[in-house]
């Protein structure tokens, strides 16, 4: 696909995210290029995140280990592989039928996505604060809209009713999971365990 085609499905999505969703599977994309998705849209968040505070010399309002932009770019790599997983194990125990690499594309190009809005959003901070903010409380609620249609369709459950009931499942199953991972690390704040 073509610059211009990406253009209009992201258009697409925006107007008929069920179709959008469909026609993102369809592409059949080679896991290698899936990973390789999740590694760019992770670093391009980072590079959003960190590079406006670096540039102004304001500090990451981030806790502890999550203010490293390596640490950083790591675990949202890693979040995004592990709510992959979820949502494919747990669509499929209720009763779905994506395969894993469907799950990857469609919440891929949902991120894709949101790190092109987030790109908006910097743009507008510095011209309109105030519907800087607006812009992201109706982008999140729509957003939501957008991602049930996709798990949907991923696992072809025929009810948006349901794919909620993966979304919220999916991500109780990621907190616990970063959770336990911070932990490992030291905790969100760097603190490290103390020995008994």
């Amino acid at each position: 696909m073509n610059g211009q085609d990406w253009g209009a499905l992201a258009l697409l999505t925006v107007k008929d995210p069920a179709e959008a969703a469909r026609q993102v599977m369809g592409l059949n994309l080679p896991r290698e290029v899936l990973w390789l998705a999740i590694g760019v849209v992770s670093l391009v968040n980072t590079l959003l995140l960190f590079g406006p505070a670096v540039l102004m010399g304001l500090p990451v309002l981030l806790p502890g280990v999550l203010a490293q932009p390596v640490t950083y770019v790591l675990l949202v790599s890693v979040g995004l592989v592990v709510m992959i997983w979820m949502m494919q194990w747990i669509g499929e125990k209720m009763g779905g039928t994506g395969s894993f690499d469907e799950v990857a594309a469609v919440l891929i190009w949902m991120q894709a996505l949101r790190v092109a809005v987030q790109l908006v959003s910097l743009v507008v901070q510095f011209l309109f604060p105030f519907f800087s903010l607006l812009l992201a409380v109706v982008v999140g609620f729509y957003s939501l809209y957008v991602l049930l249609h996709f798990i949907d369709q991923a696992h072809r459950l025929g009810s948006l009713a349901r794919a909620a009931g993966v979304l919220i499942a999916s991500v109780l199953a990621l907190a616990l999971a970063m959770t336990l991972l911070l932990t490992l690390i030291g905790g969100p704040m760097g603190d490290t365990l103390a020995n008994v």
